[in-house]
């Protein structure tokens, strides 16, 4: 059971393993394929063509029984052509065995723009063959017509102890701006500051705490892997961002409600 609104970091996306997408409802279109929603390139999501009754349903197969304790709905819901998901609701279900049992229900898709964060009950994954399930279903939209699903996540997250935080004002982290001349996008100048976080933990959670941080620093930031950040997920699920490395290729579009940098400094107090 995570505490409420200590701050949480997503970073392994049970999404990466899935050896085989099923679209149950809806055409996958090939040239902007449902993968596309954990490349990590928030300009390149998925544009699935809806069907008939303007619902998409996705079945994502996982090689392990691992649950997932958050579903992360990245931002930037439509793309330069007008394909977006905003307006319509979806529903995320995993296999127990028998059937699919409901996880999130009907949620309303928030503004384009906002990631957005959702805690999930406990939940035990049951073998569909053999292989493990979530399935990913979206309504309300116009018949046939093609939307668009950003970054996702669906994974667990390492729970940070309570934080003091604040920015730098005194500290510019980036000023830049670039043009992609081949695709047209244009990427903002921005000047942003730095967030200082720290974390601190008594002496008698070490054991555990520990493992967690350096599994975090060993299998996500010493491989340059992104990773989502929450500042508060139930105060403000809203407030949810997309972490990358310098040296990440990936085409990030910089806008000053979707990026941050954050510094994070581990303090142990006795």
């Amino acid at each position: 059971m995570m505490n409420t609104d200590y701050p949480l970091i997503a970073y392994n996306n049970l999404l990466e393993s899935t050896s085989l997408i099923t679209m149950v409802a809806g055409t996958n279109n090939t040239s902007a394929p449902m993968t596309n929603v954990y490349d990590k390139d928030k300009l390149n999501p998925a544009i699935p063509q809806a069907d008939a009754t303007g619902t998409v349903t996705v079945t994502f197969d996982l090689p392990t029984a691992t649950s997932a304790q958050v579903f992360i709905m990245g931002a930037d819901r439509h793309d330069a052509a007008g394909f977006k998901s905003t307006g319509g609701t979806f529903t995320l279900s995993y296999w127990n065995g028998v059937a699919f049992v409901t996880l999130l229900s009907a949620v309303t898709i928030s503004a384009a723009n906002t990631a957005t964060i959702y805690k999930l009950t406990t939940h035990i994954l049951g073998l569909s063959g053999a292989v493990y399930q979530y399935q990913l279903t979206y309504t309300g939209f116009i018949a046939n017509s093609s939307i668009s699903i950003p970054e996702l996540f669906l994974g667990q997250v390492l729970e940070l102890p309570p934080v003091d935080y604040g920015f730098d004002e005194y500290n510019e982290v980036y000023r830049g701006s670039k043009l992609d001349s081949i695709s047209g996008r244009i990427y903002k100048t921005l000047h942003y500051r730095r967030l200082e976080l720290y974390p601190s933990w008594s002496v008698l959670d070490r054991q555990t705490f520990d493992v967690a941080i350096n599994a975090f620093r060993e299998d996500c930031l010493e491989l340059l892997k992104s990773f989502w950040f929450a500042w508060q997920p139930d105060t403000s699920p809203d407030a949810v961002y997309l972490g990358i490395h310098d040296g990440d290729n990936a085409a990030y579009q910089i806008k000053t409600s979707v990026h941050r940098t954050f510094k994070l400094k581990f303090v142990e107090t006795v």
